[in-house]
């Protein structure tokens, strides 16, 4: 039976890590698996990846630059500025956000519903245009 603060010791104890002796035999086996794994199909790693594609529940911002009320809401910087009283003045204004709704639409100021869900960016742009 161990007396009081046997565990205390232990518990600093670091643990050893295994160790594996370099051997013929772990040389063969290690080739083995190099030439094996050197076969592996590497050619989705190669491939450009698809762009993205929007999707229910994402969130994208509109910028339709020199028309603010285009942007859902958004400010422009001398706005803000006027709102603030001049203060914060240089504080970034961010453009409002649109969720995309769960059929795959936004609702656009002067357009109306808008069906983007399955689109890539450039295809959603083209579509606002």
């Amino acid at each position: 039976n161990p007396g009081p603060g046997a565990a205390d010791q232990n518990a600093g104890e670091a643990t050893v890590p295994p160790v594996n002796m370099i051997t013929p035999q772990l040389l063969r086996v290690e080739k083995e698996k190099r030439d094996k794994d050197a076969g592996a199909d590497i050619s989705q790693l190669l491939t450009p990846p698809t762009p993205y594609t929007i999707e229910s529940g994402d969130q994208i911002s509109i910028v339709v630059w020199d028309h603010p009320e285009l942007g859902g809401g958004a400010l422009t910087a001398n706005a803000a500025s006027m709102a603030t009283g001049g203060f914060n003045s240089t504080m970034p204004v961010t453009p409002a956000s649109f969720v995309v709704n769960q059929d795959g639409a936004i609702q656009y100021p002067h357009v109306g519903m808008l069906k983007i869900a399955g689109l890539t960016e450039p295809q959603a742009r083209e579509l606002l245009t």
